[in-house]
């Protein structure tokens, strides 16, 4: 009878609530204060506005194709049309490049793409695809805020809940035939998508910016598709152990911006360099996402790159006359191993060679990657001033 009591009495409760009177007490959540504050602080941005603004009226500042795969997630920002010249994005990035790249260069950038990834937090993993995709634009964007300030943006995706939560624009055969404006649509009963969105929204106003997101067909979101499993690709998951980086250091440093890296496996750098990296791939701490696209000249460089680009690396630092330390594997086979020798010998700028030892011992590395360095010795070797 206890435990009928037990069950009851919360129900009971709650129909005593709705039949109070409208003077009545009401004791607020968290969340509800939390909701109550948000539109006190908005209210006025909202006001006599449209419920939604025409979506695809006036050209955009920049398209964001966003995925998620089983364990990672991607997306690509891009600009393209007549809107590059005077493109928000664009400008963002010209405040932001290395002294020395030219408009022409950051334009294409901007046309090219800025690729983003990241592999999906374990708690995720078997979450449903809702859930991963709109938890990968709401990093993507959370990254990409500071350059999309003051614009207009479309974001594309290929999951039409995702679509609708945001409140974007869908097609009719998921509207039962209305057209979009007839559909309104827009948040989540799921707690956590719901957080999701109003994150989404949170970011558009504190950086002044729109978002416009977009459904559209899966084999028209190819590029995305493949960024959110780059993160299975393990790249840049290597550095040379801190021991040997601080002795290098030591010996020809102190060493002004690592090239080649990510934010997980930068080398620690001295101040005021410290922190310094290019990345292949977007990051919003990292100084540019293309080491090759810009000048070294005027740096002391720290060059790991992946194995297939020591080539280019190597051909890139000498068309600067730029001093670096470069760490490669000793790898006599490789189609870029003639570019270090000359005749018999090393070739003349290379000021020394140092053998550090085997990938296993002189390397962070995970045994997937060892594969490729080989069984032979990483060479750690000096070009420039010591």
């Amino acid at each position: 009878m206890s435990r009928s009591r037990e069950l009851i009495t919360p129900l009971a409760r709650a129909i005593c609530a709705l039949h109070a009177p409208w003077n009545a007490a009401v004791r607020l959540t968290a969340d509800c204060v939390k909701e109550l504050q948000w539109w006190r602080d908005n209210l006025l941005r909202v006001n006599g506005r449209p419920i939604r603004d025409t979506p695809l009226g006036s050209p955009f500042d920049s398209t964001t194709e966003s995925d998620a795969s089983d364990t990672g997630v991607g997306a690509v920002t891009f600009v393209d049309g007549t809107s590059v010249a005077a493109s928000t994005l664009v400008a963002a990035l010209l405040a932001l490049a290395p002294a020395g790249l030219t408009r022409r260069a950051v334009t294409r950038r901007a046309r090219r793409g800025i690729e983003f990834m990241a592999a999906l937090p374990r708690y995720l993993l078997a979450a449903s695809s809702t859930l991963r995709e709109l938890y990968g634009v709401d990093l993507a964007i959370s990254a990409l805020a500071h350059l999309l300030r003051g614009g207009r943006h479309k974001v594309v995706m290929d999951n039409l809940g995702c679509v609708f939560i945001m409140g974007g624009v869908v097609p009719p055969f998921a509207t039962g035939g209305r057209a979009w404006g007839e559909f309104v649509s827009g948040g989540s009963p799921n707690p956590e998508l719901q957080r999701l969105a109003v994150h989404l929204l949170d970011l558009q106003i504190e950086y002044q910016f729109s978002l416009t997101f977009v459904w559209v067909p899966r084999d028209l979101n190819v590029r995305a598709d493949f960024m959110s499993h780059v993160s299975e690709m393990r790249q840049h998951h290597y550095r040379l152990t801190e021991e040997w980086f601080a002795y290098l250091d030591g010996l020809w440093g102190p060493h002004t911006i690592d090239r080649f890296a990510s934010a997980d496996n930068r080398q620690p750098l001295c101040p005021p360099n410290a922190g310094r990296f290019c990345s292949q791939f977007f990051h919003p701490e990292a100084e540019w996402v293309d080491a090759l696209s810009l000048s070294w000249t005027g740096e002391n460089n720290w060059v790991f790159p992946p194995t297939h680009l020591v080539g280019s690396a190597v051909a890139h630092l000498r068309a600067c006359d730029a001093s670096a330390t470069l760490i490669c594997p000793e790898a006599p086979w490789a189609p870029w191993w003639p570019l270090l020798q000359r005749g018999a010998g090393w070739a003349r700028d290379m000021q020394r060679v140092v053998p550090l030892g085997p990938a296993s011992a002189v390397l962070e590395i995970s045994r997937q990657d060892r594969r490729f360095f080989g069984a032979g010795p990483v060479i750690a070797v000096r070009f420039g001033r010591s």
